[in-house]
């Protein structure tokens, strides 16, 4: 953890030396611990909203919108966690880390609500399995 913080960027995780649990705890962890969430605690309210909306398409475009106000610094780190997230469930078959799973898993740490909001796990699993559109990403 210490060394997260000191320089997040250069942290070199190996399997042998770490195992899948404490990556995972120590990215909660890391997330959990910063001064504001990653999401905001200023745009809490526009997520929550977002959430709300039925149309699926509607509500992917509204988070789009919504990621293009966070800072650069969120706005990139939230992209590598999904991108890395969404590649984790695509192996669900393997780990049985699927979608929700990952949801339930870092939801509360990303929004820094303990799980307290009922739109969190909604929208961490909106933005996994739409994270090619939603982060305009071409398949490769």
């Amino acid at each position: 953890m210490e060394e997260f913080r000191r320089d997040a960027r250069n942290v070199k995780l190996r399997i042998g030396d770490h195992f899948i649990e404490d990556v995972t705890d120590v990215l909660k962890r890391f997330f959990r611990e910063i001064d504001d969430p990653i999401f905001m605690v200023d745009l809490h309210p526009l997520w929550q909203e977002a959430a709300k909306i039925p149309q699926r398409r509607a509500r992917l475009d509204r988070y789009k919108d919504i990621i293009r106000t966070l800072p650069r610094v969120n706005r990139t780190t939230l992209a590598a966690l999904i991108s890395h997230l969404y590649r984790v469930q695509k192996c669900a078959d393997l780990n049985q880390m699927c979608t929700k799973n990952l949801s339930l898993l870092f939801a509360p740490s990303l929004f820094q609500t303990d799980g307290k909001g009922e739109h969190e796990v909604k929208i961490v699993e909106d933005l996994i399995d739409n994270y090619l559109y939603v982060f305009e990403v071409s398949k490769p």
